[in-house]
């Protein structure tokens, strides 16, 4: 299982460091599902826990302010035990280890 302490991990990397099949593997995933963040596909399919920020939201939307228009840059996915997701269809997506 995703640690708070160790951040974002690829999940072959949980999986093999826990000891059991996939198929056990897949239904711990699944019973904290809601509390984790998964990024990527199949083989690089990386889990992260969400940090709660009181009194945000779980995703924050990322603005990109021009003088002629306003357009959604990306979304923020705060995660333990510190930092952030940034999800965007621009090539900046990824973790970062404060605001980016």
């Amino acid at each position: 299982m995703p640690s708070a302490s160790n951040g974002p991990q690829l999940s072959s990397a949980l999986r093999a460091r826990s000891g059991v099949n996939a198929a056990t593997f897949a239904r711990a995933i699944a019973s904290v599902r809601p509390s984790l963040l998964a990024v990527g596909a199949t083989r690089s399919l990386t889990l992260a826990l969400r940090r709660t920020i009181p009194g945000l939201p779980r995703a924050l939307p990322v603005y990109e302010l021009r003088a002629e228009s306003t357009r959604l840059f990306g979304t923020l996915h705060p995660v333990e035990p510190r930092g952030f997701y940034l999800e965007s269809e621009l090539p900046v997506r990824g973790f970062y280890p404060d605001l980016p």
